[in-house]
C-alpha cells in the first residue's frame, strides 16, 4: 500500500509531550515539527469535511512498465505534512490531479475510487482565557483529524506546524485531542490551600468591623495596585463581582444563577478602567473587552464562510464560560446590542442563529464600565439618571445586580495630585488567586444560608421592594432578595465564611446586612440619586388625592365628549397632544389644555425617549384605576347593568 507524505517523517513520532506555547509555534523551527499545545478552540466548522483515508487508483495506460499502480494499488493518505491539506476545499473532478500530486504518480490518466474517508475539522484556536495574550491575540484557524472535539472547551492538542498548500500560510494540524481542565476544574482544597484561606477568615461583630477591614484591603490595593485614591465603593463594587459565586439556591426554591451582572457608569478619568483592569491583573483572572474595539460577534460569536463552508466562532463571553468578562466603554453597545445579550445575561447561555446554529455555555460574569452618553454626571439631577440614557429597556436595566455611579466631584482634587506611598500587601497575591478560585470552584449544593441569613434577606428585600421606583427597575419587589443573596454570598467568600473542611461556603446573618449596607451606600450616595429619586416619584405619584379627584372629576364633567376622553386615556399606553387633537376634535389650544391639568393633577409624567421627536406621557398606575372606575359608572349608567 502507497502512503502519502512520505517525506514528511517528522510529525510520526511524536513520543513525549511537547509542550509549546501558542504565540511561539507560528516560528519557522517548527515548521513540520511535533507540536503540543494547550488552547481553547474558539469555533469549530459546523460540518466536516469528508476526505480519502483508504483509495483504489489504476492507472489508465502510462506507458510506463515501472508504474507504481499497475493494474490497481491502494493508497492511504495520513495527515503527515501539508500535502494532506490539497484535499480541503477540492472539487471531487479534481480529485485524480490532487491524487496524482500527492502520491507522486507520474501516470497521466487514472481512475481513483475511494473505500474510505476520515473526518477532518477546521476549527480555531487560541490563549485559554487567564494566560498572557500579548503574544498572540487573533484566533488561528487550523484543523483537526477527527470529530471528537467540541468549541468552546480548552484542549491539548498534539499535531505539527505546516502551512496551507494554496497560499502558504501557517496552519495547524491536529492529531490528538486530550481535554483540559480548567482552573476552576482543577482547584482543590489541599491543606496547604486551606491554610491560605484561613487568613481571610475576619473575626466581625457587626457590618462595621467587615467594612473597617475591607477599608484597609482596598487601600493597599489603591497604593499598590490600581493607584486610584479615595474611591472605596468602586474598589467594592468592583471586587465583589470577582468574589461572586456560580449558582445558588435559597432553600426550598430553584437553582439560581450567582455570577455577578453589574455596571459603572460615570465620568471619564474617574478610574474605573484603573480600578478593574488593575485588579484583573493582580488577582491574574477575567478578561477586559473594549467595546468601542470589538463588535457584537466579538464579544457573543458569530458565523462566517470559508470557500462553501461555515464556521462558528465563539466571542469573548462564552469563551471565558465561569469566568469573568470586564466590559469596557460599554456605551458603544447598541440598543439592539444589549436586547441580544439578554439569553447570555438571564440563562448564561449563547446562541449563534444564521445559516447553521449552534448552543454554548455562557455563565459568565459581567461586568460593564462606561461613561454616561454625550453628558458630563453633574448634568443630571439624579445621577442614574444616566442609565436610562444609556440603556433604553427597563428589562435590560433591570438585569443588572447594582449600579455604581462615580464623578469627579466626589474626590477633591488635593487627594489625588499628592504624594501616596506604598504599603504593604494584607494577603499574598497567590492566596488571593486562591480565595476566588475557592469561591469559583463552589457549586449550588455547596453554598447554605443560616436561617438567619434566610430571614434577613426577605425582611430586606420587603424593605427595599416597596421604597424604591420601579420606573428604573435596579430594585424590583418581585426578584430583589436574589440580588441580596448574590451580593451576601460575594460577601461570604469575600471573607471566607467557610464549613466542612472548606467545601461549603456558608452565608450568615452579617453577609446579608453588609449586602443591604452596599446597596444603600450605593444608591443614597448623592452622585447616584437612586434614593432620591425613589423618594421623589413617592411624593410627585401618591395616590389620587380626594382634591385631585374632584378637581379632575369636575373638569371632566365640563367637557361635552367625556366618554371620548376617557375611552381615548384608557385605551392608549402614550398620550400626545396632536393625538388628542386628532380623536376628540379639539383644538390644539384645548389639547394642551389637557395635558396641562393631567400633568397638575399628578396622572401622566414624561416619557423620556432619544428616538422619537414629539413628547409622549405615560399614565399613572393610580389615574389608570380611576380611568377604569369611571368608564365603568358610564357602563352601568347607560346599560343599567
Amino acid at each position: 500500500m502507497l502512503r502519502a507524505g512520505m517525506s514528511c517523517p517528522g510529525p510520526l513520532r511524536l513520543k513525549g509531550p511537547m509542550l509549546n506555547n501558542l504565540g511561539d509555534v507560528a516560528k519557522s523551527k517548527f515548521h513540520n515539527s511535533p507540536i503540543r499545545v494547550r488552547v481553547i478552540v474558539s469555533g469549530k466548522s459546523a460540518t466536516p469535511y469528508k476526505i480519502p483515508k483508504i483509495l483504489l487508483a489504476r492507472c489508465l495506460g502510462c506507458g510506463d512498465d515501472q508504474c507504481k499502480l499497475g493494474k490497481g494499488k491502494e493508497l492511504e493518505l495520513t495527515a503527515k505534512d501539508e500535502s494532506f491539506l490539497m484535499f480541503i476545499d477540492s472539487a471531487s473532478t479534481r480529485l485524480a490531479a490532487v491524487v496524482r500530486t500527492v502520491f507522486r504518480l507520474k501516470c497521466k490518466k487514472l481512475a481513483v475510487d475511494v473505500k474510505t474517508t476520515q473526518n477532518v475539522l477546521r476549527i480555531f484556536i487560541s490563549q485559554p482565557t487567564g494566560e498572557d495574550r500579548t503574544r498572540w491575540v487573533s484566533a488561528q484557524t487550523s484543523y483537526f483529524v477527527g470529530h471528537d472535539i467540541d468549541a468552546n472547551n480548552t484542549y491539548y492538542l498534539t499535531g505539527y506546524a505546516t502551512v496551507e498548500p494554496k497560499n502558504q500560510i501557517t496552519t495547524y494540524v491536529f492529531l490528538k485531542a486530550e481535554k483540559s481542565k480548567s482552573d476552576i476544574e482543577s482547584f482543590e482544597i489541599t491543606d496547604k490551600v486551606r491554610s491560605h484561606l484561613e487568613e481571610f477568615r475576619v473575626n466581625a461583630k457587626d457590618v462595621d468591623d467587615v467594612y473597617e477591614y475591607l477599608g484597609r484591603l482596598y487601600e493597599s490595593y489603591a497604593r499598590n495596585v490600581t493607584k486610584i485614591y479615595d474611591r472605596f465603593t468602586l474598589h467594592m463594587a468592583i471586587d465583589l463581582a470577582f468574589h461572586s459565586a456560580l449558582e445558588f439556591s435559597l432553600p426550598g426554591g430553584r437553582s439560581q444563577p450567582a455570577r455577578m451582572d453589574a455596571i459603572v457608569i460615570g465620568d471619564t478619568r474617574c478610574g474605573k478602567g484603573h480600578v478593574a483592569e488593575g485588579l484583573s491583573k493582580y488577582y491574574g483572572i477575567g478578561e477586559v473587552v473594549g467595546a468601542e474595539n470589538c463588535s457584537f460577534a466579538g464579544l457573543v460569536g458569530g458565523a462566517q464562510q470559508i470557500g462553501n463552508h461555515w464556521l462558528i466562532s465563539w466571542g469573548r463571553i462564552p469563551l471565558n464560560d465561569r469566568g469573568l468578562v470586564i466590559i469596557d466603554e460599554a456605551s458603544e453597545l447598541s440598543g439592539t446590542d444589549w436586547t441580544r445579550l439578554s439569553r447570555i445575561r438571564s440563562e448564561g447561555v449563547a446562541e449563534v442563529t444564521k445559516i447553521v446554529q449552534q448552543v454554548t455555555n455562557a455563565r459568565t460574569r459581567l461586568l460593564f464600565l462606561t461613561n454616561p452618553p454625550s453628558k458630563a454626571m453633574s448634568s443630571y439631577t439624579f445621577g442614574v439618571h444616566a442609565l436610562r440614557d444609556l440603556i433604553h429597556a427597563p428589562e435590560d436595566i433591570a438585569r443588572f445586580d447594582y449600579a455604581c455611579v462615580v464623578s469627579h466631584e466626589e474626590v477633591p482634587i488635593e487627594n489625588i495630585n499628592k504624594r501616596h506611598k506604598v504599603t504593604t500587601f494584607l494577603h499574598p497575591q497567590y492566596a488571593e488567586r486562591e480565595l476566588i478560585m475557592w469561591a469559583w470552584s463552589r457549586t449550588s449544593d455547596q453554598i447554605h444560608f443560616s436561617e438567619e441569613a434566610v430571614a434577613e434577606i426577605f425582611k430586606v428585600a420587603n424593605r427595599l421592594g416597596k421604597f424604591y421606583d420601579i420606573g428604573i427597575p435596579l430594585i424590583q419587589g418581585e426578584n430583589v432578595r436574589f440580588k441580596i443573596a448574590k451580593i451576601a454570598i460575594a460577601y461570604a467568600a469575600r471573607l471566607y465564611s467557610a464549613s466542612n473542611d472548606g467545601s461549603v461556603l456558608k452565608v450568615r446573618q452579617l453577609h446579608v446586612q453588609c449586602a443591604s449596607t452596599f446597596l444603600r451606600s450605593l444608591y443614597r450616595a448623592d452622585v447616584h440619586g437612586y434614593y432620591d429619586h425613589s423618594w421623589q416619584q413617592k411624593e410627585l405619584n401618591p395616590k389620587l388625592q380626594k382634591d385631585n379627584i374632584d378637581a379632575l372629576t369636575a373638569y371632566f364633567n365640563a367637557y361635552q365628549s367625556q366618554d371620548d376622553a376617557y375611552s381615548y386615556l384608557l385605551n392608549n399606553t402614550y398620550i400626545q397632544s396632536k393625538d388628542l387633537v386628532e380623536h376628540l376634535n379639539v383644538s390644539a389650544p384645548i389639547s394642551t389644555e389637557i395635558i396641562s391639568k393631567l400633568i397638575k393633577y399628578r396622572c401622566i409624567i414624561k416619557k423620556e425617549s432619544a428616538s422619537s421627536s414629539s413628547l409622549k406621557y405615560l399614565k399613572t398606575a393610580q389615574f389608570t384605576r380611576w380611568l377604569r372606575n369611571r368608564v365603568r359608572e358610564s357602563r352601568k349608567a347607560r346599560w343599567n347593568i
